[in-house]
């Protein structure tokens, strides 16, 4: 759900609420949505951009969603950075990452949170070894994704573009769980995320 800056014509403060229905095996249910408040002040220093903080999987799940591209790329690191642990690698992809305004937001994942080309930009460490590490990129653009492939390719010596899986494979796998979450009667909650990964991967 997005909204639109309101008007703020008679106050500099205003909230919003409401009810989100939906249906699971011909099941009506309603959430609550919480309050939102939005002052003058947080659209002024951008602060209500900043969304990750209350909910980040769901956070991160959304910007996967509405990314228009995605990469699997393959980081070789140099020979001279090496060491017998790969800690110089892994400082080093890190460093590169937080240095292009970067924020790690969870786990693996870091989030272009300032404004400019790179905002909203989602990179995933997938895997990180000794003397290779393989990222996802979801990018909001092609540009916003060959901008990241061009500073990636000037920082480390070999950046390889993996092939992409299949999406039909991808799509069946999450079908086959959510059944499997049926069928174990599972809660509604976890139908319920594995619907939205279904509903995501299969329009």
């Amino acid at each position: 759900m997005v909204l639109d800056l309101p008007m703020f014509d008679q106050k500099s403060v205003v909230e919003c609420w409401g009810i989100i229905s939906y249906e699971i095996d011909e099941i009506q249910f309603q959430i609550p949505v919480p309050t939102i408040q939005l002052s003058v002040v947080k659209t002024i220093d951008s602060s209500y951009v900043k969304f990750l903080a209350e909910n980040e999987k769901a956070a991160i799940l959304v910007l996967k969603s509405t990314s228009t591209v995605e990469k699997i790329v393959k980081i070789q690191f140099s020979g001279d950075s090496r060491n017998d642990e790969g800690n110089a690698n892994c400082s080093e992809l890190f460093c590169f990452l937080t240095d292009k305004i970067f924020t790690r937001v969870r786990g693996n994942v870091y989030l272009g949170q300032e404004h400019g080309s790179l905002m909203y930009c989602l990179i995933e460490i997938q895997t990180i070894k000794a003397d290779e590490a393989n990222i996802r990129i979801f990018a909001r653009s092609v540009s916003q994704l060959n901008i990241m492939l061009c500073l990636l390719q000037d920082k480390f010596p070999n950046v390889l573009v993996v092939e992409e899986t299949d999406d039909c494979v991808e799509a069946a796998m999450a079908f086959i769980r959510e059944l499997e979450m049926i069928r174990d009667k599972k809660s509604i909650r976890e139908i319920q995320e594995a619907k939205v990964i279904t509903d995501l991967l299969i329009p």
